[in-house]
């Protein structure tokens, strides 16, 4: 604690010097203040807390892949790298199922369904250049919107929500639509 009541964090080391008959006369060393590195540590704790507080408890489902191109630099498949809850609860896919394992291995049929989504992610990842857009994603049978983005060159982060709920319901009203219709036609 300094003079003015400010404390401080400092690192220090010493060496004893021996008299001749071997015990310590002193001690000779280094302190340094290493304070602004303790505070700056401190900061980013809470800075990776909060982070991580918001990656958990987020309702929307985040995965963060690298994407697995071939000799032609062609996207044809990618690498789940991290997943959230979120992630886990809106498409049924477990994290031990997918994290560190190609999505070809992890959702089998996918390249056939939904032959768009690997070249989708591949062509962000190139380019940088962020895209949303709604799929029917076949191998899991839901509707989901996704906002994909590059964080950096080759590595997509993907933004999603399960939409299955306010299709069907879409399609409801459209087919009422449709009902109320016919019943005009006919009852003209």
């Amino acid at each position: 604690r300094r003079h003015d009541g400010v404390y401080r964090y400092f690192l220090a080391r010493g060496v004893p010097v021996f008299r001749e008959d071997g015990n310590i006369r002193e001690w000779v060393g280094t302190c340094i203040d290493i304070s602004e590195r303790k505070w700056a540590e401190e900061s980013l704790r809470e800075s990776e807390e909060k982070y991580r507080t918001l990656f958990t408890s987020m309702s929307t489902g985040y995965a963060f892949c690298q994407v697995v191109f071939d000799e032609r630099n062609k996207p044809v498949d990618f690498t789940y790298i991290e997943v959230n809850d979120a992630f886990e609860r809106l498409t049924g896919l477990k994290r031990e199922g997918v994290i560190g394992k190609k999505v070809t291995d992890a959702i089998p049929g996918i390249r056939e369904q939904n032959p768009e989504i690997i070249p989708i992610y591949g062509q962000v990842a190139l380019t940088g250049e962020s895209t949303a857009f709604e799929v029917f994603f076949r191998p899991l049978q839901i509707w989901l919107t996704i906002s994909v983005y590059s964080p950096k060159r080759g590595y997509f982060v993907t933004l999603l929500d399960n939409i299955t709920g306010r299709k069907k319901t879409e399609e409801q009203m459209r087919s009422m639509e449709r009902l109320a219709t016919i019943g005009q036609l006919s009852g003209s």
